[in-house]
């Protein structure tokens, strides 16, 4: 293995050489990526993301729509095949994403108005519910993560670099 690469979740292409994202490439990603020199995706293994899995049960097609705009706001979502998605969120939002795809039970105010925010297309007010994680490339081969931020201020604390393998490239919208 790379040095490097035990920190981070590698998201596979399809049979066919395809990215499983959702929205190729959503405007800004909330939560940092780094295509490899394979073309297979990362993210970073850090402590201010979560990876949700969602099974789509019997709305899968709401859990779709909802999965495809939240990737327009730029949270990496993966289709997983069989209806699965599979979503990396900055920490301080991830409980109220997974709950805005509980469809046919009672949700918080904040999970209902991710999901209005999402038929009106708000990607910014997305943003804003869900926060993004603060990150940055360094040189050409070293990222740093600083947490999460919430409403602009910061939510999660958390620091961390990662070095990219030979190749890679951050990933931005």
């Amino acid at each position: 293995m790379m040095g490097g690469m035990k920190k981070f979740l590698i998201q596979s292409l399809s049979p066919e050489g395809d990215y499983r994202i959702l929205v190729v490439w959503p405007r800004k990603l909330l939560v940092p990526v780094i295509r490899l020199f394979d073309r297979t995706l990362a993210i970073p293994d850090d402590p201010a993301i979560c990876v949700l899995e969602i099974s789509p049960g019997e709305h899968s097609s709401r859990v779709r729509r909802l999965g495809r705009e939240l990737c327009f706001a730029g949270l990496p979502v993966f289709d997983e095949g069989q209806g699965r998605l599979r979503i990396y969120c900055p920490r301080p939002g991830a409980k109220i994403v997974y709950e805005a795809f509980q469809f046919g039970e009672s949700i918080s105010s904040d999970a209902q108005t991710l999901r209005n925010l999402v038929e009106l297309e708000d990607y910014k007010g997305i943003a804003d519910i869900v926060g993004e994680v603060n990150y940055r490339l360094v040189g050409e081969n070293m990222l740093i993560t600083e947490g999460a931020l919430l409403r602009g201020s910061k939510a999660y604390t958390s620091y961390a670099t990662y070095e990219l393998p030979e190749g890679a490239e951050l990933v931005s919208a």
